[in-house]
């Protein structure tokens, strides 16, 4: 099922756009509940559902009526919706050729209606969709597709506030490792000048001015020590600084929930590992969750069914400047020579997966444009029928 065609640029705009907001998909169900429940009440339907769709996946961020959480783009009805200006409207799914095979409109109580919304942001670029979908077809006002279209624009405006507080989180976070860097460094340079006035504080052969003059020394030294400790209790118990960072045992956790489900679709093994010693070393989670998921998503599509998929993670602290590697490596089909070139510069057009499953060219080349967006490097490579081994490598603050 291919939707209307778009042109590749356009495509890899709108990808990256959604990137941008670096959202965390499985947390964003509370945010939009009563959005969706609204949408279902306006429009008269039992289900109602909020999609954002990455290079890859259809994610229901929230949903009412039906419990779903993702699915393969190439299988979603919103898919052809974010090709639409307006609106797209389907009154009977299992009659119409482009979805009448689809598991979710087969039978007799198959979905038949389906109204969507697509979710532009304000430079156009159309992230997701607003869908209503009912087992009976109906028909819809105007007036309530205009107040439909309302909350759409709505669900675009608290992703947009969502992505502004992010930033300013981030902000205020390396504000906070700043301020922390400046402590450490006049913390020790203090420990030595009161240990200094403690010993010239038990000679008595000291003047009574100088003595007085030492005695305000280490009461002001004292002072600063005890400040520097509350700023330092006060950043490591900040929740904003927690929330905004992973470990790699918080980050493999996180990927585990989102794209197990994909292996387990099809039958792949997928493991995620990492060092016990490093398993609560905090980094930044800025773009990471894009970054890995396209990776992983990309090994699952290219490996047969009974593969399987490694991820791990790596924090080099041997080196001046510590670095974060996620290593994903399949089992897949591999990949041409004369590819591995294309990939690199970020040329690639993608082909379709082991089973059929629909390239749309974006997964790999989105990579590329995150992690040098990160000053990060990846490294490439495979061979044919010996599967393919991706490295990323990201610079840590």
């Amino acid at each position: 099922m291919n939707p209307t065609k778009f042109t590749f640029n356009k495509e890899l705009q709108r990808v990256k756009s959604l990137s941008d907001f670096d959202l965390d998909y499985d947390q964003l169900q509370p945010e939009f509940k009563n959005l969706t429940k609204l949408a279902t009440s306006i429009a008269g339907t039992e289900i109602s559902l909020v999609n954002l769709i990455d290079s890859y996946t259809q994610w229901s961020v929230s949903h009412f009526g039906m419990e779903v959480f993702q699915m393969p783009r190439e299988e979603s009805v919103c898919n052809y919706t974010i090709q639409q200006e307006n609106y797209f409207e389907i009154r009977r799914l299992d009659l119409d050729p482009r979805f009448c095979e689809l598991d979710l409109a087969a039978g007799e109580n198959g979905l038949k209606y389906y109204l969507g919304f697509p979710l532009t942001t304000s430079k156009g670029d159309r992230i997701g969709a607003l869908c209503v979908v009912d087992k009976n077809e109906k028909y819809l006002s105007e007036d309530k597709i205009a107040q439909l279209k309302i909350i759409a624009e709505e669900i675009v405006e608290r992703l947009q506030i969502m992505k502004e507080l992010n930033i300013a989180s981030k902000q205020a976070n390396d504000a906070i490792q700043t301020k922390n860097k400046i402590v450490h460094d006049i913390r020790g340079p203090l420990n030595g000048i009161i240990g200094l006035t403690d010993l010239a504080l038990d000679k008595e052969t000291n003047p009574e001015e100088t003595l007085e003059f030492m005695q305000m020394i280490q009461e002001a030294g004292t002072n600063i020590r005890e400040l520097t400790e509350d700023i330092l209790n006060e950043a490591e118990n900040s929740t904003e600084f927690k929330n905004s960072y992973f470990t790699p045992t918080t980050f493999s956790m996180r990927l585990e929930a989102l794209y197990a489900p994909q292996a387990r679709h099809k039958n792949i093994k997928i493991k995620f590992l990492y060092n016990d010693k490093i398993k609560n070393f905090p980094f930044s989670g800025k773009k990471l969750i894009q970054i890995a998921g396209n990776l992983i998503s990309n090994a699952i599509k290219f490996t047969d069914k009974g593969g399987q998929v490694l991820v791990k993670l790596i924090i080099d602290t041997k080196i001046s400047e510590q670095k974060l590697l996620i290593l994903v490596k399949d089992s897949g089909t591999g990949i041409p020579f004369e590819k591995l070139e294309e990939l690199q510069t970020g040329s690639h057009v993608s082909t379709n997966g082991t089973i059929g499953e629909k390239g749309f060219g974006l997964g790999l080349n989105l990579v590329l444009d995150l992690v040098h967006s990160l000053k990060g490097t990846i490294n490439i490579s495979s061979k044919i029928g010996d599967g393919t081994n991706i490295k990323v490598e990201i610079p840590l603050k």
